[in-house]
């Protein structure tokens, strides 16, 4: 890497921090006190197992994880829960450069229009589930295109372990799914080395779901339900998804 790159990489990460440090402090809202309350339950020996605490949860068992380990050290304290999770800020920072490092002439100009935006700050702003499944997401993509394009099977492993953490996180990752099976393809590798990722990457995933289903748990259900009840509300419509894309493209993004 050279040296404007790492300090364009530097510009991107420090962006991120200082955009999330100065709401470290804010009180515990949306989805949080449920995450660090069934954290709090894992810790406390009341929920040592997944399926105690997926009749109340459907997302994977990766933040409860992360919010267990903060809990652990910083105790209920919010800014210091907030500040123990910022490297995930950091890394999806760093990894977004380093994936618009490849394609784009001006990345940190493209990097900063992610981070600086509302929709980016707002959601990694939260200790819930978008905030590692971001980091893993971005990692996993810039490891499938330096494996896929210089032909490096530890990175394309790699990249399959990171999406596989990031499905472990939140499961709308799946969507990284398609582009990494088409940019694959792409870059020529052939139906065996594509399936191998696929299989990698959703092992898993895919066997805490089937654990939990068997042992009784709610996931599947939950994840139904929820998913039922998003396509029956008015924001699923276009009018207001329009209106979010918009959204995400608005406000702090103008700075760069």
């Amino acid at each position: 890497m050279t040296r404007r790159a790492r300090l364009e990489m530097g510009v991107a990460v420090a962006a991120a921090l200082l955009m999330a440090l100065p709401f470290l402090g804010k009180a515990l809202h949306v989805d949080e006190p449920f995450f660090l309350d069934r954290a709090g339950d894992l810790l406390s020996g009341a929920a040592w197992k997944p399926r105690a605490w997926a009749e109340y949860n459907n997302n994977p068992p990766m933040i409860l994880w992360l919010l267990a380990g903060a809990l652990k050290l910083a105790g209920w304290r919010e800014a210091a829960l907030r500040a123990l999770l910022l490297p995930l800020d950091a890394a999806a920072a760093a990894f977004l450069y380093l994936l618009f490092a490849r394609f784009l002439e001006r990345p940190l100009a493209w990097t900063l229009l992610v981070v600086l935006s509302p929709a980016y700050t707002i959601n990694m702003g939260h200790m819930m589930a978008e905030k590692p499944a971001m980091a893993f997401t971005a990692a996993a993509l810039y490891a499938l295109v330096v494996g896929a394009d210089e032909r490096r099977p530890r990175w394309l492993a790699a990249s399959a372990l990171l999406l596989s953490l990031a499905l472990l996180s939140k499961y709308a990752a799946v969507a990284a799914l398609p582009a990494a099976v088409w940019f694959l393809r792409r870059r020529g590798a052939s139906p065996r080395v594509v399936l191998a990722y696929l299989a990698a990457a959703c092992a898993a995933p895919a066997l805490f779901v089937l654990w939990n289903t068997a042992t009784g748990g709610m996931v599947v259900s939950g994840v139904v339900s929820t998913l039922s009840g998003a396509a029956s509300g008015a924001w699923s419509r276009w009018p207001h998804r329009s209106r979010s894309l918009l959204c995400f493209f608005g406000g702090l993004a103008v700075l760069p």
